[in-house]
């Protein structure tokens, strides 16, 4: 620690910032400088990849011998990842070099022993959680010209088998980037609106490879039988205006429940999430995977069957207490409201309805126009709380015919007209032209902000 601390008493708190091996680091104790020498004492270093950062000539230089001409017109893009200091996902379109990708930044080369992974905070005294330097711009995921013609990404693994180094464990599963792909091949050439379609395709791939599971349980009801009946004409599509997505999926919430809580007691709610994979797994008794069925707390063996049965009874009963006891009524739309939550004011009871926005929506956690929703809020457990704010589309033919929606408004005046402008048409993915010509941008203006310093 650097002899060179500055120290800031406040009342009888103590906060002194100093220097360490690893990173600047903050100590904020409430014991008095006598004690503090005589009792030992743990500090908090947070370091960041982005303490220091190459040069344009650092990176782009080696990263040109490294790739070869094949992709040296990349390291522009790689250059500018590098000095906005974070990872990024960043696609190009060379007209003349072909088509490709580099999730350009930095990323730490952590050692083999370190198990945490960046994960959480780690005990700074032990060597093996030092970095050891930072992935070559040469070894970072890359693709170029690649035999399909295709680079997709959607928050899914981007490594490949036996990938070296260690990016992330944050990995969504690949349902999106499948259906993005599967989309991309549909159609021999492609334009604007069909690029505008996929953004907003909202067919869940896990869901329709398990319908056909789940339409062969037995209800044990009408109502039971009467879902079932409308699951069946259903095609896995979360729209918003359909009562089959929210059945659907408040099934899928209390099977998650009856498979795994009885395991994870206190802790399951905590972890409560999808996991579509994990269950596919369970209904399909990959490996034996089908005992999670069973509940541990009873003595006789339930079957998956019996499990699916009795949740769907549960999440139908769930729904009538939460939209009435007409099925047909139901709308994914209503349960799965896009809930754009003010800070701070949106935690103000009295003043959210002011300033926090709500839109019905479409989608869902694995639908390529995500919305994902958390299942342990027992009050909203189907409210859309992750989705894109924004989308574009760009011609790189003529940028002035490219179009972009964000989810709420051009002013942040919750008085003002444009407050919410843009979150209608988002829910229903239209787009706006975005215009980069100064001359049209002037004579379509409908306001004029100017800030005069004084």
């Amino acid at each position: 620690m650097s002899e060179e601390a500055k120290t800031t008493r406040l009342t009888s708190w103590t906060r002194q910032a100093s220097n360490t091996f690893h990173a600047p680091c903050t100590l904020i104790s409430n014991v008095s400088s006598g004690e503090r020498r005589a009792t030992p004492t743990i500090v908090c270093a947070a370091r960041w990849k982005t303490a220091s950062v190459p040069s344009i000539a650092a990176v782009t230089a080696p990263g040109r011998r490294a790739l070869g001409p094949r992709l040296a017109w990349t390291v522009g893009i790689a250059a500018a990842a590098a000095l906005a200091r974070e990872p990024w996902m960043l696609g190009a379109l060379a007209l003349l070099a072909g088509l490709g990708f580099v999730a350009a930044g930095r990323v730490p080369v952590r050692k083999a022993a370190n198990d945490l992974k960046g994960m959480a905070p780690a005990p700074g005294w032990l060597a093996k959680y030092d970095w050891t330097g930072f992935i070559p711009f040469a070894e970072l995921p890359h693709a170029y010209n690649p035999a399909d013609g295709q680079i997709v990404t959607a928050n899914n693994r981007i490594t490949p088998p036996g990938y070296a180094h260690f990016i992330s464990s944050d990995w969504q599963p690949p349902y999106r980037a499948h259906r993005i792909a599967e989309l991309l091949r549909a159609l021999p050439t492609h334009s604007i609106g069909s690029f505008a379609r996929i953004q907003g395709d909202v067919v869940s791939l896990p869901v329709r490879e398990l319908l056909p599971r789940l339409l062969a349980v037995k209800a044990s009801s009408e109502a039971g039988r009467r879902a079932l009946q409308l699951l069946a004409g259903w095609d896995a599509s979360m729209a918003a205006d359909r009562a089959e997505p929210l059945i659907l999926w408040a099934w899928w919430r209390e099977f998650s429940r009856a498979i795994y809580a009885d395991e994870m007691g206190e802790a399951f709610r905590g972890n409560w999430r999808a996991r579509a994979r994990f269950l596919t797994a369970v209904l399909e008794d990959r490996d034996g995977e089908g005992r999670w069925c069973d509940d541990v707390r009873t003595p006789a063996p339930e079957s998956c069957d019996g499990v699916l049965a009795a949740s769907l009874e549960a999440a139908l009963a769930d729904l009538r207490k939460r939209y009435g006891g007409d099925m047909a009524a139901w709308r994914w739309g209503a349960a799965h409201l896009a809930l754009h939550e003010h800070r701070p004011f949106g935690r103000i009871r009295w003043l959210a309805g002011w300033f926090d926005i709500a839109v019905p929506s479409p989608g869902g956690p694995y639908t390529v126009n995500v919305g994902r929703n958390r299942m342990e809020n027992e009050a909203h457990p189907f409210a859309n709380t992750h989705a894109p704010s924004l989308r574009a589309i760009y011609d790189l033919s003529g940028l002035d015919n490219s179009l972009y929606i964000h989810s709420g408004g051009q002013s942040g005046n919750v008085f003002s007209p444009h407050y919410k402008a843009f979150t209608e048409a988002w829910a229903r993915v239209e787009y706006i032209p975005m215009v980069t010509d100064r001359r049209k941008i002037e004579a379509g203006g409908v306001k004029r902000l100017r800030l005069m310093p004084k």
